[in-house]
């Protein structure tokens, strides 16, 4: 079930902070400050001006002011190494905790306007996959070794699972090239076979699921039945799914194509299958008024719903995608690069219809730090980002987006006025107070 994954990298990183922690449990220094906060896990919208968030390595659970960032208020109620899944309109939200010595998983309920918990309960069956709440009523539905489960959040009993006679899954370590218009894209799978995504239709009567199988699945909740497919997929499985919020619409795509598909969800036919961007997909949401598709990936993408025409694109081109929210008056837009184990990553807010953005945080610290040689100046590399930050103020100066952890790394000046990064396929020099580049390096 854990995100958490301790790999080769992830041993390094611990064992090289463990050396690091020596001198001081020798010397017993005390830390003269502390830089940056928790990396961000997961966002929602509470209202047009506050946001829910959660954090890798916090058991808080945070309620944060959209514009400044400032924590409003903060509840310790995630134990750690947990999971937690927020509902569509982020008014409930489920921990999900291993308890290894009774081999069972704990499922925590919180009402998150009231900041009350709602109900507790065990069950031997296991979390690990995809979880969702109905938008109507108070059920949950896990995907788990090809079945899925609805529990009463409410009360913690099982309610019914849902059977149905699912296609094959296409098996791990399977390779598909797609052709399409010129281009080639390689598909690998290196995880078990899983569902990629789940929803329910607004009415709470149908759920819809993207899985490894090259079709979307939909069924219903009554009947706990599969009862029909949306067919026309050109890939190797469906990676993700949004729908509309009269529930007409469906919108689906895969992470390596830069196809976005329409569906017409009553008769479950394709309406449109459009290019979007020459990168690929990574999520797609409806605006409410449900004119509008937005797909993400290291930019924003307005299409329009009828004709699946491309309106407009902004951002600032970033990699490592990892969140897309919009406020409920549609008006603004979260997007989250990166973030996780040891990554700090940036979140930007912007302002849709001026396509203007209105903010940018990257006050989240992760990766290999290095302090300059005056002590004024620490840096700190993620998968991503280099992130300078002022000692004193305990800010970030500036970040570099587009900086691979995997390069070659980065340099101070013995003056402490440059900084040199690599920056694929070149490397640069930057100013060290201001971020200015002052020197570009072919490679």
């Amino acid at each position: 079930m854990k995100n958490l994954k301790i790999n080769i990298s992830s041993f390094i990183l611990l064992l090289i902070i463990w050396v690091l922690t020596i001198p001081s449990i020798v010397f017993s220094f005390e830390p003269i400050a502390t830089i940056g906060k928790p990396s961000p896990e997961n966002h929602a919208f509470l209202t047009n001006q506050t946001l829910l968030r959660t954090s890798y390595y916090s058991t808080m659970v945070q309620i944060i002011d959209r514009d400044s960032g400032d924590i409003l208020e903060e509840f310790d109620i995630r134990p750690k190494y947990s999971d937690v899944v927020i509902s569509q309109d982020a008014s409930h939200l489920a921990i999900i905790e291993d308890i290894s010595e009774t081999q069972t998983t704990k499922v925590s309920i919180w009402d998150v306007n009231t900041r009350e918990l709602v109900s507790e309960w065990e069950t031997h069956v296991d979390f690990s996959s995809k979880l969702e709440f109905s938008p109507v009523e108070p059920f949950l539905v896990n995907s788990l070794s090809n079945e899925f489960n609805i529990w009463n959040w409410e009360t913690g009993e099982f309610v019914a699972k849902m059977t149905g006679e699912r296609r094959p899954t296409r098996e791990c370590y399977v390779v598909e090239t797609i052709r399409e218009n010129g281009r080639s894209v390689s598909k690998t799978c290196a995880s078990p076979a899983r569902d990629h995504d789940l929803l329910f239709t607004p009415d709470g009567k149908f759920l819809i699921v993207a899985s490894q199988r090259p079709d979307i699945e939909l069924w219903n909740i009554e009947t706990q039945e599969l009862v029909g497919h949306f067919e026309g997929h050109t890939g190797n499985w469906v990676d993700g799914l949004a729908i509309s919020p009269d529930g007409k619409y469906l919108a689906s795509f895969e992470n390596e194509a830069n196809f976005v598909y329409l569906w017409d969800v009553p008769t479950r036919q394709l309406l449109w299958k459009e290019p979007i961007d020459d990168n690929g997909i990574s999520a797609v949401l409806f605006s409410p008024d449900g004119k509008h598709l937005y797909a993400a990936d290291r930019n924003l993408y307005i299409i329009d719903v009828e004709s699946g025409e491309r309106i407009d694109a902004f951002g600032s081109d970033y990699l490592g995608f990892h969140q897309m929210v919009l406020s409920p008056d549609g008006e603004t837009i979260l997007l989250q690069y990166d973030g996780g184990y040891f990554r700090g990553g940036v979140v930007e807010l912007w302002d849709i219809e001026t396509r203007s953005q209105v903010d940018v945080f990257s006050d989240f610290v992760g990766g290999i730090v290095e302090l300059s040689p005056d002590g004024e100046t620490m840096v700190s590399e993620e998968t991503f980002f280099i992130k300078i930050w002022d000692v004193q103020s305990q800010k970030v100066r500036f970040h570099k987006h587009d900086v691979f952890f995997f390069g070659k790394g980065f340099a101070i000046s013995p003056d402490n006025t440059e900084l040199a990064y690599s920056k694929y396929p070149h490397a640069e020099v930057a100013d060290l107070r201001t971020g200015r580049v002052k020197l570009e390096i072919k490679q």
